[in-house]
């Protein structure tokens, strides 16, 4: 038996144990839904998701403050992969209402009341996860960024920005 014939099958035995690990996290992480609000949008039915509509300047606004939360979310996974709990409740501070930026003009009125509870609710988390992070409270803090996480899900759901 030549050398590489007798390292080729543990190889390749290891390989696919880990595609059928791979394959099964994935499959439970696409089951473990903790708190659906709407079934997803079905291919050629239209978007159910309910109109908000707005000016240019409001659409704007929010666009800038989601991306903004997506720079909260890239700057905590960061904390979290050095395990510095400083930076993370740096990070989730950001996401809290004191990171959030004043809204122009009509935008409170233009948007629904759920829209503005789960917004709401989505930064008070965030301000939950500061919070418990400067207080070495990582679980408390992944647990809260978890719940935030699950509101910008709902509502990316549940709404979409229509210009008017």
């Amino acid at each position: 038996m030549t050398q590489l014939n007798r390292w080729l099958a543990p190889v390749l035995l290891a390989v696919i144990l880990i595609q059928l690990v791979m394959a099964m996290r994935a499959s439970d992480y696409a089951s473990a839904d903790p708190s659906p609000a709407k079934p997803p949008i079905a291919a050629g039915s239209g978007d159910l998701r309910t109109p908000v509509v707005v000016t240019s300047d409001q659409a704007a606004h929010v666009l800038g403050e989601m991306r903004a939360l997506m720079a909260v979310l890239r700057d905590l996974q960061a904390a979290r992969a050095t395990n510095d709990a400083a930076s993370l409740s740096a990070a989730a501070l950001q996401g809290s209402p004191k990171g959030a930026r004043a809204m122009p003009d009509g935008l409170r009125t233009a948007l629904p009341a759920d829209f503005q509870t789960m917004s709401k609710a989505m930064r008070q988390d965030f301000a939950e996860a500061s919070q418990a992070a400067g207080n070495r409270q990582i679980t408390t803090a992944d647990a809260a960024v978890g719940r935030a996480m699950n509101a910008c899900i709902a509502c990316h759901e549940s709404y979409r920005l229509v210009g008017r």
